[in-house]
């Protein structure tokens, strides 16, 4: 299938099931929202002048708030492609239907997550300690951050192969499925890629807070009902 087709089909599905898509993106824009708040309450943060750093204490406290948004997004990711699975094999009756379900696959999805995105991760901080130092070692950090983007290009449909396929795999089985399956498919992986994870990124650094959700408001949109 090319990806064209793919958008074709998509926006069939999307045209079809209206009110449940407006409600899914809704609301995954309100928890981007609430994500952005709190992102810019940890900020602006009070330091006391002749501080040495933040208290462990108070560095806990501001971020927790972000990690329960980010784990509530995993959670609603779930549920939304849980849900259109429902929709599709046509036992759907409502959209909290399937809320169990993604709270049990919620551990794998994190972890699926962790997969993607940490060896990029951990190129960017690589990249960044070595520029402060002021060394030449950033080029050596550049085959592990190629490494992290082409991981991240080839598992960017993890968590959909996991809470789609039938009957549903192990963690690691899913890991390995989907690695093969992308394989030769370099047409519609990448524009996917692009779409979902690069033109959020690009619309954020142009228009800041309001890119960001209006990127945010396509990339949700590509990312599950693509």
């Amino acid at each position: 299938m090319k990806f064209l087709d793919l958008l074709q089909d998509s926006w069939n599905f999307m045209r079809n099931q209206l009110n449940f898509t407006l409600f899914g993106i809704g609301l995954l824009v309100l928890l981007q929202v609430g994500a952005l708040f709190l992102l810019q309450n940890m900020v602006s943060l009070p330091v006391a002048p002749n501080a040495q750093g933040m208290d462990a204490e108070v560095a806990a406290s501001a971020l927790s708030p972000s990690l329960l948004v980010a784990l509530i997004n995993v959670f609603v990711n779930a549920v939304l492609i849980l849900n259109i699975k429902s929709i599709n094999n046509g036992d759907y009756r409502n959209f909290f239907q399937n809320m169990v379900p993604a709270f049990k696959a919620l551990p794998a999805m994190l972890l699926f997550m962790l997969c993607m995105f940490f060896p990029l991760s951990f190129a960017f901080v690589g990249i960044m300690a070595s520029g402060a130092n002021g060394g030449m070692s950033s080029l050596i950090m550049l085959p592990l951050l190629i490494t992290g983007i082409f991981v991240l290009i080839k598992l960017s449909i993890i968590s959909y192969v996991y809470l789609v396929e039938e009957p549903r795999k192990g963690i690691m089985e899913t890991i390995k499925y989907t690695w093969t399956m992308s394989r030769g498919k370099a047409s519609m992986v990448i524009p996917y890629f692009a779409v979902c994870y690069i033109v959020p990124f690009i619309f954020s650094g142009l228009f800041g807070g309001l890119g960001m959700i209006v990127s945010f408001i396509i990339g949700a949109a590509f990312y599950f009902f693509v």
